[in-house]
């Protein structure tokens, strides 16, 4: 017996919650558009909202300076990539670092690769938050960091490795932040400014 996932709306009702395999199928039907921003958030259907120039920015230079001090052939970053985190999750994180992945499979990504995750946040930091960093360690992701445009600080979540995250360090853009996987590296925001 297959049981339907439900969400309820703002309104109070009940509603079927859509799972990831939903949405690959209704991708390949063409009931949804391959070039449509959205994230699946537990079993919503999100679209994405559209970024200022601070976001975009910050993540792309984020990605490539990431991308530039680690060893291509050893890891794989990619910036607006669509990642399964669960049955009925399917987000976009700002920045993604896994260790280097296979080309072959035509399948999302997956969140328990990951080694780094970067969410940045101008309008969307109760999401990043309080929605999608628990999802991010039920799935197994280590560190996730949630870059705070407007208060010009990172909320660094690190994996407790019993699903969970522990409390956030803060650090500010003029402080360093250095992921878990490569502990040598050391990103000062307030420098891609």
């Amino acid at each position: 017996m297959i049981r339907s996932l439900t969400t309820r709306g703002a309104e109070g009702f009940d509603r079927r919650a859509f799972t990831v395999d939903d949405v690959q199928r209704m991708l390949e039907a063409g009931v949804l558009d391959r070039d449509e921003k959205f994230e699946l958030i537990r079993g919503e259907i999100v679209p994405m909202n559209a970024q200022l120039t601070p976001h975009a920015m910050i993540k792309s230079r984020i990605g490539r300076w990431l991308g530039s001090r680690l060893d291509e052939a050893t890891y794989d970053v990619g910036v607006d990539v669509t990642v399964r985190v669960g049955q009925t999750a399917l987000f976009e994180p700002d920045v993604f670092v896994a260790r280097r992945l296979a080309m072959l499979a035509r399948e999302f990504l997956s969140a328990q690769s990951a080694l780094l995750v970067v969410e940045v946040a101008d309008t969307t930091l109760s999401i990043d938050r309080d929605v999608k960093a628990p999802d991010y360690a039920a799935a197994g992701v280590p560190e996730l960091w949630v870059v705070d445009i407007n208060r010009r600080e990172t909320l660094v979540f690190l994996g407790d490795g019993g699903g969970r995250f522990a409390p956030p360090v803060v650090i500010p853009f003029a402080g360093s932040l250095s992921p878990g996987f490569a502990p040598e590296l050391s990103l000062v925001l307030a420098a891609l400014e």
